[in-house]
């Protein structure tokens, strides 16, 4: 049987896994932000008119990127992020195997569900009006699916999360380091 990563372990994991993200965002910003106030300021414009077209565009620029980097790696040979891999960590099925890609693909999703509901939810906040009831509903969702996460996260002996059930999979020490 393979040991559970410890918690500890998972937070440096996701910890060097946020640097990457991090990085990625401000290259993103560096890209985004002179075309948003310079040449093409009028095109950027139309792209986020919408509240829907601002949704489809963080959706796709961040959560679907986030989403396949984590994917991808746990499904990869070495069934790890660059963050785990630091960590001493993997991600495995209960029975210590590689998982397949679909199965990493369904917990990322799980994973980053609550962000793509609180980017929604922000963006359809009307300006200077009452908020909507869903868009209330919808931030306080996500934030109780996060705390969710991390209590389980930090109240189970294995630390195993709820995207870590619904994928049947299990974050453990990675032995061969």
């Amino acid at each position: 049987m393979q040991k559970p990563a410890s918690l500890r372990q998972r937070i440096i994991g996701f910890a060097f896994d946020f640097l990457i993200l991090s990085g990625y965002l401000v290259i993103l910003a560096a890209i985004f932000l002179p075309l948003t106030f310079g040449p093409m300021r009028s095109q950027m414009t139309a792209l986020a008119s919408t509240p829907l077209r601002l949704n489809l565009l963080a959706f796709c620029t961040t959560i679907l990127p986030f989403t396949l980097y984590f994917s991808l790696q746990e499904s990869s040979p070495a069934q790890a992020t660059w963050g785990k891999s630091k960590a001493g960590i993997r991600v495995a099925t209960l029975k210590g195997e590689r998982v397949k890609f679909w199965r990493t693909l369904l917990r990322s999703v799980a994973k980053f569900l609550p962000w793509q509901i609180a980017h929604t939810c922000i963006f359809f906040i009307p300006n200077n009006l009452p908020q909507p009831g869903w868009v209330m509903a919808g931030l306080v969702l996500a934030q109780v699916w996060v705390v969710i996460y991390l209590l389980v996260l930090w109240l189970n002996k294995t630390h195993r999360t709820p995207y870590d059930w619904i994928a049947r999979t299990e974050v453990i020490q990675d032995d061969s380091r």
